[in-house]
């Protein structure tokens, strides 16, 4: 899907997380919003990175 500005993608995102869509917001992750950044590419390696740091530091 696609939308004419990326605060619309993000409430359109926003709507199919609350209803239970898995999805990847690809784009500029700069300008996600704050609660859509983990639904990025970007987002999701950050958080592989520090589950991987976590996990070796136990």
């Amino acid at each position: 899907m696609s939308a004419p500005s990326n605060a619309a993608v993000d409430n359109i995102c926003k709507g199919l997380l609350t209803k239970g869509v898995r999805l990847l917001r690809v784009g500029n992750a700069n300008k996600a919003d704050e609660a859509i950044f983990m639904h990025t590419p970007e987002g999701k390696l950050n958080n592989s990175k520090v589950q991987k740091t976590s996990a070796s530091s136990s």
